[in-house]
Formats: C-alpha cells, structure tokens, sequence
C-alpha cells in the first residue's frame, strides 16, 4: 500500500461558504480562527494548509533584503528615465539560500497624502527579466531590471512578491 495521500475533497470552497457557517460567530483569516476548515480564508486568498496539500513551500517563510542601490528602510532617490538594477537576496525560515523561487516586482505609486495606487507589474528593460519576473543571480541572490522611463516623477512603493504574498517593501522617489 502506497504511504501518499492521493486525492483531498473539500465540501466546500472558503471559509466563508462552509457548512459550519450557521455556527461560526466570527470567521478569521489567519486560519485559525473557528470553524475554518477550507484551505481559502474569507476573501479567497490561500492560507497555510493549501500549501502543505499541495506540498508546496510557504512564502510566508522566505524573507528577502535589497541590496545596493536599493536601500531598505530609507527614501531612496532614483533619477526618473533610468535603468535601476533592483537586487534582493531571498533566504528560507532556516536562513539558508532560497533557490529557484519565482519572486515578482511591483510598482505603486503613492500621492502626497501617503494613499496607494493601483499595484502594477513592473517593467524591465530589455530581455535579461521576463515580465516582471526577478531572475537569478546565483547564492539565493536575484536581480531585476527596472525601467523607470514610463513614470513620472513622484514617490513610489516597490514590493516583492512570492505566490502573490509580500515579502518586503522600499519608498523610490523618483526625480
């Protein structure tokens, strides 16, 4: 007899269309809250047991720095029109090297009183990225191309995204 699990049914989709509703006071969304029992909290987004069901890692267990130019925790000025090399290097919850990820840029623009914008891929020049793709630089270090020619100047938010959860954020003033 094979040891694997083969086949998972759910009776349901979200933790906010569950059979167990009519007795839940509260729904939470870290997925421990009562009666949560689908791998999709109240507003679809996945929680830790999709990924130990699909045996998949967390992103919630990588974490990642900039590295120079970018500095994180500071305002950082970038000339507006320019190519800025985005570095990160990207670690596991043990410390160790992540290899292989597929981490994301974003870009979000942010208006005088501090409101976000609509979040948008990043764009990199020429072919070295792939949509907005970072690409490896070898030793769990990665590196994205960012164009900065199509925006204005102003602030803006870059993130780095892994399976659509934020690993980390950093303010870009371009002038």
């Amino acid at each position: 007899m094979d040891d694997a699990i083969s086949n998972v049914t759910f009776w349901g989709i979200a933790d906010n269309h569950t059979w167990l509703d009519d007795r839940a006071k509260e729904y939470s969304d870290d997925g421990r809250g009562k009666d949560a029992p689908f791998a999709f909290d109240t507003k679809y987004n996945v929680k830790p047991a999709y990924y130990a069901i699909m045996g998949l890692k967390d992103p919630r267990d990588y974490s990642s720095t900039f590295l120079s130019p970018i500095k994180s925790n500071e305002l950082n000025n970038i000339k507006q029109g320019r190519t800025v090399p985005v570095k990160l290097k990207l670690t596991d919850e043990l410390g160790h090297d992540a290899i292989g990820v597929e981490a994301k840029l974003y870009v979000t623009e942010v208006s005088d009183d501090g409101t976000l914008g609509s979040k948008e891929e990043a764009k990199s020049s020429g072919k070295a990225n792939i949509g907005n793709l970072f690409r490896s630089a070898g030793n769990g270090k990665y590196i994205f191309n960012w164009n900065t020619k199509s925006l204005a100047k102003g602030m803006y938010q870059l993130s780095v995204e892994v399976d659509n959860y934020t690993l980390d954020t950093v303010q870009i003033d371009l002038r």
